[in-house]
């Protein structure tokens, strides 16, 4: 009975895919094996697929027919694997992907086990199909403690990135600024007329850095958040600049593995409330000068 329980759940299979067919399909199959539906999982499998459980030094597979014939054991209702989290997702060649998932295994209405599934998708010409999966089965305190490891690192490259980015304004350095930029990046600047392309941005900057004036950043404190796919970050940051304290924040996204580009960049200058009032003064007088 136990290996019939480790078999089901490895079903449940969370994943970070290459495409997004990889993901929408992922989360289907999770929807029909939870209901039981052999039918729609069967046109998921490619002929030759198997499923593979392994725990420890043992491991047991299931070919098409007899995965299918466990995933009738859904109907009933006493099984259900939720999806936890999408934990990576790798293009290994232009039409195979894997997907890392995740997920919580159930029975009868309380938790059984967690565990991780690793789909491996082949998009070939008679459909985008899945070859292998590979269940591993985990305490679930270990499952967490993976998953804040995981972020602990990617929080960790992404300010690596970030101080990167910074430091090739610094030093003036137009090609290391704009190519962490992804193509549809925006920047808005303190103006409010500064809400520049990547394209407009690089006109403005060129200028400065091609004379070396580029300008020096320096972060006191930034604060980073993960989509539960881990495909997505923003942040915000404090940063000690020639306008004194600043805020920036930011949007990254994953655009391939281990290679990430900025989105979305927001720089704005701090200015305590008790001192609004005088601000607010300040801009009006500045406009009716430049009215005249």
């Amino acid at each position: 009975m136990r290996n019939l329980l480790t078999v089901i759940a490895f079903f449940g299979m969370h994943g970070v895919y290459a495409q997004t067919t990889s993901k929408i399909e992922t989360e289907r199959f999770y929807e029909y094996l939870n209901k039981g539906d052999s039918v729609s999982i069967s046109a998921m499998l490619s002929e030759t697929a198997t499923i593979q459980h392994v725990e420890g030094d043992s491991s047991f597979s299931f070919n098409k027919e007899g995965f299918l014939g466990i995933c009738s054991k859904f109907r009933s209702g006493k099984f259900k694997e939720e999806i936890e989290i999408v934990a990576d997702f790798e293009e290994m060649y232009s039409q195979i992907s894997t997907v890392t998932v995740f997920f919580k295994f159930y029975l009868n209405g309380e938790l059984n086990h967690c565990g991780t599934d690793l789909f491996i998708w082949n998009s070939t010409k008679t459909g985008h199909k899945i070859e292998q999966v590979i269940s591993t089965p985990c305490d679930c305190k270990q499952q967490e403690t993976e998953q804040e490891e995981k972020e602990k690192y990617l929080k960790t490259y992404l300010d690596e990135q970030m101080v990167l980015w910074h430091a090739a304004a610094s030093n003036s350095d137009f090609d290391a600024y704009f190519d962490f930029m992804a193509d549809d990046f925006y920047y808005l600047g303190t103006d409010p007329n500064e809400r520049w392309s990547k394209e407009e941005f690089g006109s403005f900057c060129k200028p400065y850095f091609e004379k070396k004036k580029g300008w020096d950043f320096k972060t006191i404190s930034r604060n980073w958040y993960l989509s539960d796919d881990m495909k997505m970050a923003w942040f915000d940051e404090k940063m000690d600049t020639w306008m004194e304290d600043c805020r920036g924040s930011g949007v990254l996204v994953q655009v391939g593995p281990g290679n990430w580009k900025l989105l979305h960049y927001n720089l704005t200058v701090l200015i305590e409330n008790e001192k609004i009032k005088d601000f607010m003064n300040l801009r009006k007088s500045k406009l009716k000068t430049n009215k005249k």
